[in-house]
């Protein structure tokens, strides 16, 4: 298993999702990484992405992949609340993944190198997303809540080509540009702010496979 992108992000964070803020422009090449960071200019305050290749180990991708072809999918699934397209979900409790090993060994990746023990999912969802599906622009923070909660996308597919689309839109705040957009590469995990808009892009029709995340959203343990 390859860290040593993961460790090089995390060093020195102040959370373990915190990344440096950039100076203008808004988006900035990290030397060490070579990849961009956002800068606080596009927002009201800082808000992170982070993209992590390499955590999840090629026999486990097709473990998890595997056990989420199986489970029974209800087509309830809503991007916010002016959505009328539902796409097929499965909501996963904190006992479900606990009981299930590809899903407890995942999350023990999650914990280790990105979350570090400071936090913890409330609410977790298998999307499974085909051509024809439209998901809708929105964010995933919980009405009590102004900051600090982000979520985590594990891209569950086994197989994925670049002309089926797939990707996750980070969008700025008006909702009118794109700032971020992530290639849904199978076995990657995509962390970001969840007050950030964003949008999965529905399969294209010459797609074979469902597009499968599990998506952890996380907040800070209580103390």
């Amino acid at each position: 298993m390859d860290t040593t992108y993961v460790e090089r992000a995390c060093h020195n964070a102040v959370t373990p999702f915190d990344i440096i803020e950039a100076p203008s422009p808004a988006l900035t090449r990290c030397n060490d990484t070579g990849r961009y960071k956002v800068s606080k200019k596009i927002f009201l305050k800082p808000r992170i992405t982070k993209t992590l290749d390499g955590l999840v180990q090629e026999t486990h991708v097709q473990e998890i992949y595997e056990h989420l072809m199986s489970p029974v999918y209800s087509c309830i699934g809503l991007s916010n609340h002016d959505d009328q397209f539902p796409f097929w979900v499965v909501r996963l409790s904190n006992e479900d993944v606990n009981n299930t090993p590809a899903f407890l060994k995942l999350w023990q990746i999650i914990d280790e190198f990105i979350c570090r023990g400071k936090y913890e999912p409330y609410h977790t969802l298998v999307n499974a997303n085909n051509f024809g599906d439209c998901p809708m622009v929105h964010t995933d923070l919980p009405a009590d809540r102004s900051d600090d909660c982000y979520t985590i996308i594990y891209y569950a597919h086994n197989n994925w080509d670049c002309n089926w689309s797939g990707e996750t839109v980070i969008l700025n705040d008006a909702r009118n540009e794109i700032i971020e957009s992530v290639y849904p590469r199978p076995g990657r995990i995509f962390v970001f702010d969840s007050a950030l808009p964003h949008v999965a892009r529905a399969p294209t029709r010459i797609c074979s496979q469902v597009r499968l995340t599990v998506a952890f959203r996380v907040k800070p343990k209580s103390a």
